[in-house]
């Protein structure tokens, strides 16, 4: 780190007579750097003082809070007789600020949605509304910095589902802002309109929404990334005689500090009335995690790992699945040492499959796993 702490040592002889090769150590704090040091004084009469300044550097291992600091000082008499004194002060670390980016994901109204309103959503409850292909829908995207600092070049990433085709005033399925600077307790919002066309899938659709930026770091020095993700399911009306993939995301642990791994489990449940055909499986490791393996069943290697949004995305086939069959595939991932701690962070999957061996229709469910990252201190 190039944050430096310097402390202040005034050494004073109250006594009758000269103090002689005067030896001054300060013992930093843990996690300082260096740890210790020593400074010499030659001599020092009787009522006279001195003072002298030493610094250290605070490290990432530097423990915040409330810290002694002690100092220790040897010295002799004219007759060689040793002596020593000590003393100790108290320094108090404040934990540094940080932001946070937090992005709440709000499916609205399509029949009420009027842009020019003030307040134009009209939010649904995605778990109990049943959309039909030909409808419209309206996706509401509000990201905000609820952290203590600012962000810089805050990126808003957002994923349409497969056959939803963005209505003006978004013509593309992936939209980006990008901010210079996000103060603290900003917010900016958004909506996007689409159409569930032919082409879509039915079943649980999941739109996603990844955001990240940049943060200034004061115990690195560096800037560092900061990110949040959020989701809000589409459920496209299944007719009866389909296939219904039913999909669950679980993990081995439900927190983890930073650098450590984690390995998600994944359950594909064909609850319908039809064979699920050629299902591919699409999982999004969120920012900060890289993938590590691959294994269960039908599954040897993704057939295709990608990234967008500082997300890491990995594709793989898991085959054929018959009526009230299930495939179970587990992923094991790794968190970088940096990523952003204490933070509800998502990972989602979605797995879609072909109604039928022509595959003249799709069916899709979806998952997400949600867990808390603690500091590596």
């Amino acid at each position: 780190s190039n944050k430096q702490l310097t402390f202040t040592i005034t050494i004073k002889n109250i006594g009758g007579a000269t103090a002689y090769n005067i030896s001054v150590t300060d013992y930093f704090p843990i996690g300082f750097s260096p740890n210790e040091n020593t400074t010499i004084i030659s001599n020092l009469a009787n009522n006279s003082e001195t003072t002298i300044t030493v610094t250290s550097n605070i490290t990432n291992e530097t423990a915040f809070g409330v810290n002694d600091n002690y100092v220790k000082v040897t010295y002799y008499d004219d007759e060689n007789n040793s002596y020593v004194v000590s003393n100790s002060s108290i320094v108090n670390l404040t934990e540094p600020k940080y932001p946070k980016l937090k992005v709440w994901k709000t499916l609205c109204n399509a029949t009420t949605f009027n842009p020019n309103e003030m307040e134009p959503c009209d939010p649904l409850n995605s778990t109990d509304t049943i959309f039909d292909k030909n409808d419209t829908v309206v996706f509401k995207i509000k990201i905000r910095n609820i952290g203590e600092q600012k962000i810089y070049n805050v990126t808003a990433f957002d994923m349409l589902p497969p056959g939803f085709e963005p209505i003006s005033p978004y013509d593309t399925t992936t939209q980006n802002i990008t901010p210079n600077e996000f103060p603290v307790g900003s917010e900016m919002t958004y909506y996007i309109k689409a159409k569930i066309t032919q082409n879509a899938s039915v079943g649980r659709n999941l739109n996603q929404i990844h955001t990240s930026g940049y943060y200034y770091d004061c115990v690195s020095g560096t800037y560092k990334l900061t990110h949040d993700e959020g989701n809000v399911g589409v459920f496209v009306r299944i007719p009866a005689d389909y296939p219904v993939l039913n999909v669950t995301k679980t993990g081995n642990v439900s927190g983890m500090a930073q650098g450590d791994t984690i390995r998600y489990t994944i359950n594909i449940t064909n609850t319908g009335n039809d064979t699920a055909y050629n299902v591919n499986v699409t999982d999004t490791l969120a920012g900060g995690f890289y993938f590590i393996s691959l294994s269960g069943d039908n599954t040897t290697a993704p057939t295709n790992i990608s990234g967008s949004g500082n997300t890491t995305i990995i594709t793989f086939n898991v085959g054929n699945i018959s009526v009230n069959q299930t495939k179970i595939v587990y992923i094991e991932a790794g968190s970088y040492n940096d990523v952003q701690a204490m933070e509800l962070r998502a990972n989602m999957v979605n797995a879609t499959g072909c109604v039928n061996v022509t595959c003249n229709d799709r069916v899709t469910g979806s998952a997400e796993y949600w867990l808390n990252i603690t500091s590596i201190k």
